[in-house]
Formats: structure tokens, sequence, C-alpha cells
């Protein structure tokens, strides 16, 4: 995958936009308002003997990346939450992850 196959309107990080406005226009997000309010919960994570995640998600295609306060960086399935591998920090960053191309 590279970045540039990112559909228009996905979210990477804090914002779809560099301006930082952390708003999705109806158009990207593909919702009407009756779709948005019969939206359920898919699937739910807990940091296992941590407090909670650190900074803002990223996405980039089929996987979710996140930090937690233990420093612990993990990339699950964004469809199902399920784990594809976690990295253990010697220390603990910012929070912020940045998916490159290299």
């Amino acid at each position: 995958m590279t970045l540039t196959s990112i559909p228009k309107g996905a979210w990477n990080g804090w914002s779809p936009s560099t301006d930082n406005t952390r708003y999705q226009s109806r158009d990207a997000a593909g919702l009407s308002v009756d779709q948005v309010k019969r939206l359920k919960l898919k699937w739910a994570y807990g940091f296992e003997g941590d407090v909670n995640a650190i900074g803002a998600l990223t996405v980039v295609g089929r996987y979710l990346f996140v930090g937690s306060a233990g420093g612990a960086v993990q990339a699950l399935d964004a469809a199902s939450g399920c784990v594809h591998w976690i990295f253990q920090m010697e220390t603990v960053g910012s929070g912020r992850l940045v998916v490159t191309n290299t």
C-alpha cells in the first residue's frame, strides 16, 4: 500500500486536512444524518495492564496504530480489532504516531 492510495476524506491522525479542523464533511463521510443515528459499536479494545491510549489513533489502509501510556505501539486490524503486532518502546514518547512512505 502507498500513502497516495488513501481515499479522499480518510483520517490519518488528527484530521483529514492539513489545517487540523477535525471536521469531516457529509460528502467525505458518505453518511446521512439518519445513518449516523443507527451507528453501532463494532469492537472495543483495552490496554492490558495500562491506563489509556496516548495521542490520536492513526489509520492507514486496514491498520489502526495506537500508542499506550506504558509505551506499547500496537497495530490493530481496523475492521476487527485483532492485534497484528505490538512493539514495546524503551521510553514513552509524546504519543504522536506518524506513518510515512520510505
